[in-house]
């Protein structure tokens, strides 16, 4: 069953630029182990885009191309928690989990072409859903249990769908952005205030 479903605003002919096809290509090729430089150019063209996704018994996210302009005090639901797996640093050829956070900017429909099983292996004629997303520089915390703030963002990033697992709340304090992540039940009262509690 799915655990995503995507909806409107979609625009059919959409075409990623080089750099995104660049990152889409080293997330293929961190999963098949297939070298970046062949899939990029194999990758289709036209990557049809979606503004919006709901999560199954979950939220409903915005992309940050498709969200509506709001005042400044107004919900912003594009930022995301994640989960992705990353190299472990100590043993390079294992993966562990690592949480983390950003903005959603854009849900990506990559149809992998069939027409080359060596390249794509077990990949071949599948639709894969990209998510593109700007990720806050958290260094891995998790804002469900710990306190948790961020001033800088990183580089756009390529991840699967399912690895977007909810809408997270800010609140800005001086120079830096607390998150309000609710996923583990833990609710930080003393960074929401009364007048913007409902605006997570």
């Amino acid at each position: 069953d799915p655990q995503a479903i995507v909806r409107v605003p979609y625009q059919k002919t959409h075409t990623p630029d080089d750099v995104l096809r660049r990152k889409i290509a080293s997330y293929i090729a961190a999963i098949s182990g297939q070298r970046v430089s062949d899939i990029e150019r194999k990758l289709p063209e036209v990557m049809p885009r979606w503004g919006k996704v709901r999560i199954v018994d979950g939220d409903y996210i915005s992309c940050s191309w498709a969200r509506e302009k709001r005042s400044e005090q107004g919900r912003d639901n594009s930022f995301i928690r994640y989960e992705i797996e990353v190299k472990d640093r100590a043993h390079p050829n294992r993966w562990i989990p690592q949480i983390g956070y950003g903005q959603l900017d854009e849900i990506l429909l990559c149809t992998i072409p069939d027409n080359d099983k060596k390249l794509w292996g077990r990949l071949a004629g599948q639709v894969r859903l990209f998510a593109v997303i700007t990720p806050c520089r958290t260094g891995g915390r998790d804002a469900a249990r710990d306190i948790v703030a961020h001033a800088q963002s990183g580089a756009q990033i390529v991840a699967d769908i399912q690895s977007v697992m909810a809408v997270v709340g800010r609140i800005q304090t001086r120079d830096k952005w607390y998150l309000i992540d609710r996923t583990g039940g833990m609710v930080r009262p003393e960074f929401i205030p009364a007048d913007l509690e409902d605006d997570e």
